[in-house]
């Protein structure tokens, strides 16, 4: 049987910065792990969540955010069937959650898709335009922010740490 040290939280950000690189460029990489998983050493993620902003919507029953280096974030998600999908987002979203809804979700394109929705109304009804440009480019980047940028490439723990050199 092999033993392996334990999985940190500085080690799952190196796997991901490997991974990422050698995804398609519209993937995101995750590492999925079993949340009862003693290989991991949970206790490295920190004693305090950098804040309690929730992700976009995945089927996640809970979020939890750390602070990462370079201004990232490491994003925990849990599941239903005990289990939970670790990633790095480009932008931290809570040292900067504007910078994240433009790097890290479709926020920036659903503002957009909004404004000129409501312009273009506005303009055939010979409403004013400015109101309504603003409340569209306000709900259409709140539905954007419920998307992610790019879809999931999932990685498993137990897959990586049979491939790892220093693991085998």
């Amino acid at each position: 049987m092999r033993r392996y040290p334990n999985v940190t939280a500085s080690s799952l950000i190196v796997w991901l910065d490997q991974l990422q690189p050698n995804v398609a460029n519209d993937e995101l990489a995750i590492i999925r792990i079993r949340a009862n998983d003693t290989r991991v050493d949970w206790k490295s993620f920190g004693t305090h969540r950098a804040c309690d902003l929730p992700g976009a919507p995945v089927g996640q029953h809970a979020d939890h955010r750390f602070h990462a280096c370079d201004g990232r974030g490491l994003h925990v998600q849990e599941f239903e069937g005990g289990y939970v999908d670790v990633h790095l987002d480009k932008i931290d979203p809570c040292r900067d959650p504007v910078g994240h809804g433009i790097a890290d979700t479709r926020a920036a394109e659903g503002a957009l898709v909004g404004a000129g929705l409501l312009l273009f109304l506005g303009l055939i009804t010979k409403t004013s335009v400015l109101p309504l440009a603003g409340l569209g480019a306000a709900a259409g980047g709140m539905i954007g922010a419920c998307v992610p940028k790019k879809k999931p490439r999932v990685f498993e723990l137990d897959g990586l740490l049979a491939n790892t050199p220093i693991f085998a």
